[in-house]
């Protein structure tokens, strides 16, 4: 049985703190903390109607170490933290993530080697859970999410970079 439905009311408070930090020319730092509630609410879902709110925190931290400026050799570590929350009748477990990726530029800055791994534990997706009245569901998808590339790139000596130039909005009534 399926049915469609529009919830009859959502909302969203949030409250963000972002704080840049830089030590010398070796490392910079930007820590983003959000708190935030969420509200969703529908007279009539099968029969029944939800009233729910809860309120969550999520952490970003992005950070980058500068080893050397010639040949310039960068370590990008960003690592992610968000509570348990929920997203209409589904309940979201806790979170986490932490990416790395390496760079290294060469050849007059004309030569990028970069190895970037996301998500390295596999922890960055949350296990969804819904409970209500007769409604029982699980899904897992924390499995299978790290990915590692490897790249190169090599810019030409006689690229030119072309500005974009602006963007013509007056269809847009602007």
């Amino acid at each position: 049985m399926s049915k469609n439905f529009n919830i009859d009311y959502t909302s969203s408070l949030q409250l963000t703190a972002t704080v840049p930090v830089s030590i010398g020319k070796w490392y910079n730092a930007n820590y983003v903390l959000t708190c935030y509630k969420d509200r969703y609410k529908s007279s009539d879902w099968y029969g029944y109607s939800f009233d729910r709110s809860k309120w969550a925190t999520m952490l970003n931290l992005s950070n980058t170490f500068t080893f050397s400026r010639k040949p310039m050799v960068a370590l990008d570590v960003n690592a992610f933290f968000r509570t348990p929350t929920i997203v209409g009748l589904w309940n979201y477990s806790r979170q986490w993530n932490l990416d790395a990726g390496l760079k290294c530029q060469f050849l007059k800055n004309h030569a990028v080697v970069a190895l970037n791994v996301s998500d390295i534990f596999e922890s960055g997706m949350p296990l969804l859970k819904e409970k209500f009245y007769t409604q029982r569901q699980t899904t897992d998808v924390r499995f299978y999410r790290r990915s590692i590339f490897l790249s190169f790139t090599y810019k030409f000596r006689n690229f030119k970079e072309q500005n974009a130039g602006s963007v013509d909005t007056s269809r847009l009534g602007y």
